[in-house]
């Protein structure tokens, strides 16, 4: 008769074992989000917060893609239309709309979308090239397209882009 220590040794032995690569499937975190009739979604570890529509401030000077600044919990951060720097028209602020506040280690800012359709889950292996007809003038940004049509954003790329940290002084 096995002892309890051996039945247990056996046990953790089979749950240790490494399973076929087809049984094993990475998935990957992400918010989904609308913006006009685009459907997004950005990896959750770069999504901090997400607020319903607060009118940002506007500010002088400022890019077009620049909607204004909003103070969260006694810090500004700057809001951004995110469709017009991926080419989309000029996006209308809607008070049903929400701001997705982007974070890492260097930048935050908010971006402004018309629908948020939640966290999921996706394979990570779903996640496909970007297909050569996509007219988007910064691909950059783009980390892949999903069979059915989501544009997965790099979050990374995003917060890092030179063409959206503006660094200018009037």
């Amino acid at each position: 008769m096995r002892t309890l220590k051996e039945i247990l040794k056996q046990r953790a032995k089979e749950a240790a074992k490494i399973l076929e690569d087809d049984a094993l499937e990475e998935l990957v975190d992400v918010i989904r989000f609308k913006i006009s009739n685009e459907v997004y979604a950005v990896r959750d570890k770069y999504v901090r917060e997400v607020y319903p529509y607060l009118q940002p401030t506007k500010v002088p000077c400022a890019p077009p893609f620049i909607l204004g600044i909003l103070n969260v919990r006694g810090a500004f951060v700057s809001v951004v239309d995110l469709g017009l720097i991926l080419g989309l028209e000029k996006s209308e602020l809607k008070k049903e709309g929400f701001i997705l506040l982007l974070s890492n280690e260097t930048m935050e800012f908010g971006v402004m979308v018309d629908e948020i359709e939640g966290e999921m889950k996706i394979p990570k292996k779903s996640v496909q090239a970007i297909p050569e007809g996509l007219n988007v003038l910064t691909k950059d940004l783009i980390e892949g397209v999903t069979v059915d049509g989501l544009i997965m954003l790099d979050g990374k790329r995003l917060l890092e882009d030179s063409k959206i940290v503006v660094r200018e002084e009037v």
